[in-house]
């Protein structure tokens, strides 16, 4: 007949002597002094060393938490029990040690025991790990958004498991059977989750794989150990499993895998010094643009870091260096968080200093509006808070001097042209060389160069003086034009102004008439003129 039997493979994950477990039973209010009495007694013969405390003062409670993880081993078992109300703030969960129905988000924060950090404390004990909560108050949830549930989300290798105090005390007591038995089977009775395998006993110093009852063919078929090892192993997932793996099985089927899970949890190697400094200045993932502001700021306060582009160079590592050594910080060229906000600070401290240098200055020199002192500022402070204002002023009074020059120039070109003698417009050349005019003048000279030939400069004074005479009224010089014109000469518009082209054709005449040609209307060139008339 084939035979059933249950088989225990114990695998030891511990090689340093085993200390005793710890439980830390903190009863509270709610739980009875006669079932704190029977749960520190169950767990005393299971081998646990008990800490318990009923004081409603969040620092005692936080206090026996502290002895009883104090007291473990890294191999050894952890029992917390919580009595008492859990709160329900949002996403945290707290246990009271009184029930209230007034609780609220500041109260639960002074008077409670927030369960996030004793999951972490208890973490590290993966497989090894129980939090019992007594259910024997309703939660109470304080705030909009609270979860519903006292745990939304457990650590690896811890259980959790939420009953009544009798569910909670029998599952203890159901700990001490005789063969292995894992936490879902002990705690039947209570709500469980978590890390609570039903084939994972949860036993002292030790973890054991329970497989189920196994038929026998003839000779006793004993399973794979290496492989139910293994599989717990993998459960666990720890550094200590997978050393306990190797330690176990040398040369086992799972010794690569084991090795690749060690090696992924194995912390990365050391960094040097300035290897640290750099991939600090990385996690601060600055941009471009904020790489910029740094080097405005270096810049600012007077390190040069040879160019304000956002790449920090040989230059800005160098300025960066430098401002490490004036403030006193570790010079290493790379900047931490709170280097970087020094720096912020000290050039905003300046940038507020030069507003205020700027702004007086600008009192004591642009503020007058006179040229030295408006020149005087942009010189010391080209991009300053007035640059503006005072380049407008200087504009403003270089347009003004550029009107009395051109009115000047203008004045000069009419009396030269009053005059019309190459000396004249000679004087004006010398006056203004690069004038409006210039080209004007050069052109006159030329036509007087070509139509006083013969005629002297005393003719051409002479003449200059009669034609005064004989064209003395507008009258008369119109009619002079009208009988040029008449004449058939191109003296341009008849209007009674004497404009070159006039003066080109009055030359022509006088040319015809064999007088000396001088442009001016003198007696005898009037005289021919009338003579014209009357043929």
């Amino acid at each position: 007949m084939p035979r059933r039997h249950l088989f225990a493979a114990a695998l030891c994950l511990a090689g340093a002597p085993a200390l005793a477990d710890v439980a830390i039973l903190l009863s509270m209010d709610t739980t009875s002094r006669s079932t704190e009495r029977q749960m520190s007694r169950t767990l005393s013969d299971q081998g646990f060393t008990v800490v318990t405390e009923r004081s409603a003062a969040t620092g005692a409670v936080t206090q026996a938490l502290a002895e009883g993880f104090e007291a473990l081993a890294p191999e050894e078992r952890v029992i917390v029990y919580m009595g008492g109300q859990t709160a329900l703030v949002g996403t945290r969960t707290y246990q009271l040690s009184r029930v209230t129905d007034r609780a609220n988000t500041f109260t639960v924060a002074r008077d409670g025991v927030e369960l996030g950090p004793v999951l972490e404390a208890l973490a590290g004990y993966p497989g090894r790990a129980a939090l019992l909560i007594a259910t024997e108050a309703d939660a109470v949830r304080v705030g909009p958004g609270a979860v519903e549930a006292r745990v939304t989300e457990m650590p690896a290798g811890v259980a959790l498991v939420e009953g009544r105090e009798d569910a909670l005390l029998a599952g203890l007591a159901a700990l001490d059977a005789e063969e292995p038995i894992s936490l879902a089977r002990a705690f039947a009775g209570a709500e469980i989750s978590g890390f609570a395998p039903e084939g994972v006993a949860f036993a002292r110093a030790v973890a054991a794989f329970i497989p189920e009852e196994t038929e026998e063919t003839g000779a006793d078929a004993a399973p794979d150990e290496d492989a139910l090892f293994w599989q717990f192993t993998q459960q666990i997932a720890s550094e200590g499993a997978y050393t306990a793996y190797l330690r176990r099985f040398p040369d086992g089927a799972f010794r690569a895998e084991a090795e690749a899970a060690l090696a992924a949890l194995a912390p990365p190697p050391a960094l040097s010094p300035e290897e640290e400094a750099e991939a600090a200045e990385a996690a601060l993932g600055l941009d471009r643009n904020e790489r910029r502001g740094v080097q405005q700021d270096l810049v600012l306060l007077g390190y040069n870091t040879r160019g304000v582009d956002g790449i920090f160079g040989p230059g800005s590592r160098g300025a960066i260096t430098a401002w490490q050594e004036t403030r006193g910080f570790e010079a290493t060229g790379f900047l931490t968080g709170n280097q970087l906000i020094a720096l912020r600070n000290q050039a905003e401290t300046r940038r507020a200093q030069i507003a205020a240098e700027d702004e007086a200055f600008w009192a004591r020199t642009g503020a007058s509006g006179a040229e030295a002192d408006l020149r005087a500022y942009l010189e010391r402070y080209p991009e300053g808070r007035f640059a503006q204002t005072a380049r407008a002023d200087l504009a403003e009074i270089e347009g003004a001097r550029q009107a009395e020059r051109d009115a000047a120039e203008r004045a000069a070109w009419d009396e030269a042209r009053a005059t019309d003698t190459q000396a004249a417009y000679s004087d004006f050349l010398q006056r203004y060389p690069e004038g409006r005019f210039a080209g004007d003048a050069q052109a006159r000279i030329a036509e007087l160069n070509g139509a006083s030939r013969g005629a002297s400069d005393a003719q051409i004074a002479q003449d200059r003086a009669q034609e005064a005479e004989v064209l003395a009224n507008p009258i008369a010089r119109l009619l002079a034009e009208r009988q040029l014109a008449a004449l058939g000469l191109d003296i341009g518009p008849v209007d009674g102004r004497f404009t070159n082209a006039t003066r080109r054709g009055v030359q022509a005449f006088q040319r015809s008439r064999n007088l000396p040609a001088t442009g001016f209307v003198s007696r005898a060139t009037g005289v021919a003129l009338l003579a014209s008339a009357g043929r």
